[in-house]
């Protein structure tokens, strides 16, 4: 099924709006999340823009966890647009126990500057709480499900099984200071994605934080001209909504 752009953003607005919503009142409904905005502006013998927009809710039940992210990209050199993407993640864990769960996650991107113009998985498997200290947490996942994307600029589809594993660490490094990162690929016969989101960030207090970001972005199997890599960096001003 293919998605047009409004209809990306419609849903990514939605999300965002419910999440907000529902994050008014942490105590009452059990979501907490974060939002964060990195914007950056020159002007004179060049003129450049960048957005960069993020949200993510987590809802922990005793025996259900959800998880909602939405996220957006817009840049522009001299008038001209130089990256736009849309994403939106959806994933809900049944606890096994303490330490382990299974999932089922879904996955929606748009990408207008990449080798593929939108990309959908969908999801089940596995999960397990590897480290959990003082200083370290880690999460891995393992599952199976179904991909389709489509080639940028072709109309041609991509579709097939795949394999989708992740794991995502986080180190506290001092009272206000966090190091994250968030390492997923999804493997198929046509294509092997892989994202991998590195961050530290260090609360000013117990609402705003800075953060400095870095994520890299891989296609396995792209089209003649194409890069199979695109990479961002970031500084962003993080808001906690628990």
């Amino acid at each position: 099924m293919k998605l047009t752009l409004s209809q990306v953003l419609a849903v990514v607005s939605l999300a965002m709006t419910s999440s907000l919503v529902l994050a008014q009142d942490p105590a009452d409904n059990g979501w907490s999340g974060k939002g964060e905005v990195g914007l950056v502006k020159t002007t004179g013998n060049t003129e450049t823009e960048s957005l960069k927009l993020g949200l993510e809710f987590v809802r922990e039940q005793d025996k259900w966890r959800h998880r909602v992210a939405a996220d957006a990209l817009n840049a522009s050199d001299t008038g001209m647009t130089t990256a736009e993407r849309y994403g939106f993640e959806w994933q809900t864990d049944y606890k096994l126990d303490e330490k382990s769960w299974v999932l089922g996650a879904f996955r929606y991107e748009s990408d207008k500057f990449s080798a593929y113009d939108n990309q959908q998985t969908l999801t089940f498997g596995y999960g397990r709480q590897l480290l959990d200290n003082a200083k370290h947490n880690l999460v891995g996942e393992i599952g199976v499900g179904y991909r389709e994307a489509e080639l940028i600029g072709t109309g041609l589809t991509e579709n097939g099984a795949i394999i989708r594993g992740l794991l995502d660490y986080t180190l506290t490094v001092t009272d206000n200071t966090e190091f994250t990162n968030r390492f997923l690929v999804e493997s198929g016969s046509d294509n092997t994605f892989i994202k991998n989101l590195t961050g530290l960030s260090v609360a000013m207090n117990d609402r705003f934080a800075l953060k400095f970001g870095f994520e890299y972005r891989n296609n396995s199997d792209v089209p003649p001209g194409v890069d199979d890599t695109d990479t961002i960096t970031s500084a962003n001003l993080v808001y906690n909504f628990e």
